[in-house]
């Protein structure tokens, strides 16, 4: 289990009147982050379990026993599987993140027209489940099994239960992620009054920025979905965006997941603005400090995947590529043990300098110049659990890395070894 919280997808803004020397009460921001993070774990929820009712339709009932079904059983759960293949195929899982919020120029709340078509949808799913599960006559016309000889429809009751319960379940979080939507103005004028902020459509776009963040999160779909809907200038926004203070941690994060996720549709446009955010990347990188470093470092190594050459060529005119490398290796060494607040930061540095050397041998000599295989040893005697998660809900880490520490630090070790 993971010991500690990252804050790395935290909204940061001016808390004002707060007293000195006494237990502050929670900040605006910190509850419209609890505010954001609820909408968004609860849209992911429901998701998974309309992928997994619709496996279980699929596989175990219209699979499984598709004659011991009930002609009605058989109607619902056909109905049920259609909403759902609507949903994740013919809108390309467009509601994985529009169910919250929409990005075309500027991020704005999915508002009612979005709604008139998740509301009724998410209806339909409750009113089919509730009505096979109140009446719990799954036996067609006779309305019971014989138990001496039950055939075909062993484990019947039990299996459409599941379906019904998790079909129920989808609805249900659907709806409770909508009604948050609607009553989103709420903690936003709440943090627009607290805060001093005047300018309702400034905070809106941080906001719908954060939750944008939580949502491109180790998500594909997602990713390839915010492409799609801005009209593939997502990238070019985001690069602009990046240069202004109270934006730049939230466009780093999701220019990183789109470098990490979407990498195979970024077109040359794209690459080209990568390309020009380079300098402010890695001037960032040079200054910054804490959970802001950890993000620029693990954007540097994802526009490292995506353009190694460009990289290379910026460190190489901008004359700090020995003192980028440096930089990697004292943050590492600073960091003698797991940080609570910026968990990822080992995690992002061995990234970076696994992605430099495996595109250059020659960074390998830079890396050895500056002791990286001490700092490396220093590290494996210090991971901690929480340095496999991305995302955090308390002390529980939800969102594992799919590669664990353990095995970047491997992989470093053996490039390390090589001249």
């Amino acid at each position: 289990m993971a010991q500690s919280r990252t804050t790395e997808h935290c909204v940061q803004m001016p808390a004002h009147g707060a007293g000195q020397g006494k237990t502050a009460a929670p900040t605006p921001e910190k509850q419209l982050n609890c505010f954001v993070r609820c909408i968004a774990l609860i849209e992911r929820l429901g998701n998974a379990l309309g992928t997994l009712a619709f496996t279980w339709a699929t596989v175990v009932l219209l699979g499984g026993y598709p004659t011991a079904l009930s002609s009605k059983d058989f109607r619902y759960a056909t109905a049920i599987v259609s909403l759902e293949a609507a949903r994740m195929f013919s809108r390309n899982n467009r509601l994985d993140y529009q169910l919250l919020f929409r990005t075309r120029g500027a991020v704005r709340p999915l508002g009612w027209n979005g709604l008139t078509v998740i509301v009724p949808a998410a209806i339909i799913r409750i009113v089919l489940a509730s009505l096979r599960l109140g009446s719990h006559s799954y036996y067609g016309d006779d309305g019971h099994l014989d138990k001496r000889n039950p055939g075909d429809k062993t484990n019947l009751v039990p299996s459409l239960n599941i379906f019904y319960g998790m079909v129920l379940g989808q609805g249900a979080l659907y709806i409770a992620a909508c009604m948050l939507d609607i009553f989103s103005f709420i903690p936003q004028r709440s943090l627009a009054r607290q805060g001093g902020y005047a300018d309702d459509d400034r905070l809106l776009r941080k906001i719908s920025g954060q939750a944008l963040t939580m949502l491109a999160m180790d998500s594909v779909n997602n990713c390839l979905t915010m492409l799609r809907e801005t009209g593939y200038v997502f990238i070019k926004e985001l690069t602009s965006i990046i240069r202004v203070d109270r934006y730049r941690c939230v466009a780093a994060s999701l220019l990183r997941s789109m470098c990490l996720h979407a990498q195979q549709e970024l077109e040359e446009s794209d690459q080209r603005e990568l390309s020009y955010a380079l300098r402010e990347v890695l001037e960032r990188t040079l200054i910054a400090d804490g959970a802001e470093l950890e993000i620029f470092i693990g954007l540097s190594s994802q526009i490292c995947k995506v353009i190694p050459e460009d990289l290379a060529k910026e460190l190489e005119d901008s004359h700090i590529k020995q003192r980028f490398v440096m930089r990697l290796v004292d943050v590492l060494n600073s960091y003698t043990e797991p940080s609570p607040h910026c968990p990822g930061i080992r995690r992002v540095i061995l990234e970076q300098a696994i992605n430099m050397m495996e595109h250059d041998s020659r960074y390998t000599n830079c890396f050895i110049d500056r002791h990286m295989a001490e700092a490396l040893s220093m590290v494996e005697e210090t991971v901690s659990e929480a340095e496999n998660y991305s995302l955090f809900l308390g002390d529980v880490g939800l969102m594992e890395a799919r590669e664990p520490l353990s095995s970047l630090m491997a992989r470093a070790k053996q490039l390390l070894a090589v001249r």
